[in-house]
């Protein structure tokens, strides 16, 4: 059947005989057209009919716009939107017609603030385990935060004006009040910090953070592969130079050049090569979990702690502050392997095989579940344990996860921290209540953990349901009528 143009009044009859009937086969027939340009037709229908029931203009359902639902959106805008005062009050004019100074969010927000208080108050820290301590900078002035490792809920969050030792050990005191307790405490190894928890908590054992380490590693690296380049860039160009010298005083000139630039290009080029070698070996044999045994790593320490330092007696610049680090916190920073030691031992008792044999499996870990090495050790792991291997490996890999090295966890607070300081010059030091209180109460959206996913961090922490975060600062959610 050739296609054919419809009119106006033929496509309208056409859909008629549509709505009436449903047999396409008929109505194409009876019209004289193609099954496709019925089903053509019938589609621009549904389109249009979609397009009709979802006008932007049509009201979906009704607010009653009380003071009580603004100041819960005041609220809402705070802690979710991390909006400033003023642009909230911008929000409420434009999207509501309505006037509120800059005085009356502040008033709404303090109210919450104190429910908040009310809230963050009730909590107790005796489940505390493993907790990271760490400041950040606002406005010139530190915030201090602290964090239980497990389960990510703020402990204390506090805007202050002094990092020093008594500005910490004032608020681990009011974390005591409160049970705080924990076996550990990581940390980036700030002196104030330090101090107070050998004053005030002197039993818990501190790890020295090694995030900040492998972070201040990794830039020093990026700067000595940097000037590494530059070193080749620039003797290139000398030697472009000297070849296209015509005098004999212009060639002793660029050949002095070329010699300077080649002599630096040689020494980046050992310097680099060496630190990238040596702080390879520092993350990966002996600061990462899934590594050799504790002698190994001391030595291995103390032997990339000795070579660095010959290193940076050629280039100190930056190096010869990640040699001081170590050298001050070597015992800090391999405390957790000592404490792996100690739950390997156990399972070497559970499983009745020897420490060695444990460590030699953690080892393993370290390598691609698909690569060559790792199927290579399996098979002697096998003769030696048959079938119960499988059995040990899930115990070490699970030993190894519950197993604290790094306050990153913190650090991810801290970035979900800055959106609330980054849009505002001034921030009221009791604001920080609220924003605790957010933190805890607003269900995680995102993480690499599906069973925390959808639960705050007070939830996981507690282990106990709570009602939504809104509600508990004594507001009434609106919601609409089935």
């Amino acid at each position: 059947m050739q296609p054919k143009r419809l009119t106006q009044n033929e496509k309208k009859q056409l859909l008629t005989d549509c709505i009436k009937s449903g047999c396409v086969t008929d109505i194409a027939n009876r019209h004289n057209v193609t099954r496709k340009t019925v089903y053509s037709h019938i589609n621009k229908v549904s389109e249009a009919i979609d397009q009709s029931l979802s006008k932007p203009d049509d009201v979906l359902f009704y607010i009653p716009v009380t003071w009580e639902y603004i100041a819960m959106i005041v609220v809402l805008l705070f802690i979710i939107c991390k909006s400033s005062v003023r642009n909230i009050v911008y929000f409420i004019k434009y999207a509501f017609g309505v006037d509120v100074s800059v005085g009356k969010v502040c008033s709404i927000l303090d109210e919450a603030t104190a429910k908040a208080n009310e809230v963050n108050s009730s909590y107790r820290f005796d489940n505390c385990k493993n907790s990271a301590t760490d400041e950040l900078f606002h406005q010139g002035n530190p915030v201090l935060a602290a964090i239980d490792l497990d389960s990510q809920f703020c402990l204390e969050l506090q805007h202050e004006y002094t990092r020093d030792h008594n500005a910490w050990g004032y608020h681990l005191l009011n974390m005591m009040d409160k049970g705080y307790n924990p076996d550990n405490n990581v940390m980036d190894g700030g002196s104030g910090m330090d101090k107070a928890f050998a004053e005030v908590l002197p039993h818990v054992k501190v790890r020295y953070d090694h995030f900040h380490v492998t972070q201040n590693i990794k830039e020093t690296s990026r700067f000595l592969k940097n000037k590494h380049e530059s070193s080749v860039t620039n003797c290139v160009r000398e030697s472009t130079k000297l070849n296209k010298a015509k005098t004999k005083q212009q060639q002793q000139k660029q050949s002095y050049h070329l010699k300077k630039a080649a002599k630096e290009m040689e020494n980046y080029d050992y310097v680099y090569n060496q630190f990238s070698t040596l702080t390879n070996w520092l993350q990966y044999d002996v600061l990462q979990l899934q590594s050799i045994a504790p002698e190994d790593r001391n030595s291995t320490f103390d032997f990339i702690l000795y070579e660095l330092e010959e290193l940076a007696k050629r280039h100190p610049h930056r190096i010869q502050s990640i040699v001081t680090t170590l050298k001050n916190n070597k015992a800090k920073l391999l405390d957790v392997v000592n404490e792996l030691n100690t739950e390997f031992e156990n399972l070497a008792i559970k499983h009745d095989i020897s420490v060695s044999d444990i460590w030699d499996i953690c080892n393993n870990a370290r390598y691609n579940l698909d690569g060559n090495q790792y199927d290579l050790n399996l098979i002697k792991f096998y003769d030696e344990h048959g079938d119960c291997f499988d059995h040990i490996e899930d115990d070490v890999l699970s030993t190894i996860a519950k197993v604290h090295r790094s306050s990153s966890l913190i650090e991810t607070l801290n970035s979900r921290l800055r959106p609330y300081l980054d849009p505002r010059k001034g921030f009221k030091k009791e604001r920080f209540e609220l924003i605790q209180f957010a933190l805890n109460h607003i269900p995680l959206m995102r993480s690499a953990n599906e069973k925390m996913k959808g639960k705050s961090t007070a939830e996981i922490f507690t282990q106990v349901d709570h009602i939504d975060f809104i509600s508990l600062l004594g507001f009434q959610r609106f919601k609409r009528v089935a």
